[in-house]
């Protein structure tokens, strides 16, 4: 296969993101200017669906193209079994692939599944994932909080590590997210000369819904559906009332 048909490859990932938070999708007052210019230059699917409304068994399909059934991972924190392959495992071997950001199917801070790079950035998994040997190693992201000179808030797994609350409230360049984008700007730099396939995993918009964006909106101008704060019936299930 020459260059020509070699394509870069650069897959993004946001972490519960429902579609109608797009113009692309309808939306006409949630402000992403970055993935707006993506769908106006791209095919937009209107009729595409995730394997499953929660992290684990929905990243386990997009890794694997098999329903969570059948690769095991049926609720998160299950790792993904190490018999079942990632697409990662099928590129021709002069691809140079990577897996930058959030896992959530197994053990955050090591290399693994066919990626020939691995850039961690969640320390929050480790009480479910991580490995006896691994437990002294924490993820890229906290090194480099550490290197802006910030200390770790909360324990974990016996180390210190940063809690998302901590993360979510830094200033703008030290968010999870504006680190990210800059290292994987750095990788695509780095290898643009070369055929390459990126997988980009965002930590944002999952909760905490802290941090320096917090006054891009006015609360009174946030438009209210029908269903928006209705009280549940008198005789709903606590568990029914604290979700209304």
């Amino acid at each position: 296969m020459t260059r020509k048909n070699q394509p870069n490859l650069v897959y993004i990932f946001t972490d519960q993101q429902r579609a109608d938070t797009m113009s692309a999708y309808g939306n006409d007052w949630i402000k992403t200017p970055n993935l707006n210019r993506l769908s106006e230059d791209s095919i937009v699917f209107e009729n595409a669906y995730v394997s499953a409304p929660i992290c684990t068994p929905s990243r386990s399909t997009q890794m694997t193209g098999l329903w969570p059934h059948t690769n095991g991972c049926t609720k998160n924190n299950i790792p993904l079994a190490d018999d079942i392959k990632t697409f990662a495992e099928f590129f021709p071997n002069d691809y140079h692939t990577a897996y930058y950001g959030k896992w959530h199917l197994g053990d955050e801070v090591k290399k693994r599944r066919g990626w020939d790079e691995w850039h961690s950035l969640e320390d929050q998994y480790r009480v479910w994932s991580t490995k006896e040997e691994n437990n002294e190693i924490l993820s890229d992201y906290h090194h480099y909080l550490i290197s802006q000179g910030y200390k770790p808030d909360k324990e974990s797994s016996g180390k210190m590590v940063f809690s998302r609350s901590f993360a979510a409230q830094l200033p703008e360049e030290h968010t999870k997210a504006s680190y990210l984008g800059r290292k994987v700007s750095e990788f695509i730099d780095h290898n643009k000369e070369n055929p390459f396939a990126i997988c980009v995993n965002f930590f944002e918009p999952h909760p905490p819904y802290t941090g320096p964006f917090d006054d891009l909106y006015e609360p009174d101008d946030i438009p209210q559906t029908p269903v928006f704060r209705v009280d549940p019936p008198v005789d709903a299930s606590r568990m029914s009332t604290l979700m209304a």
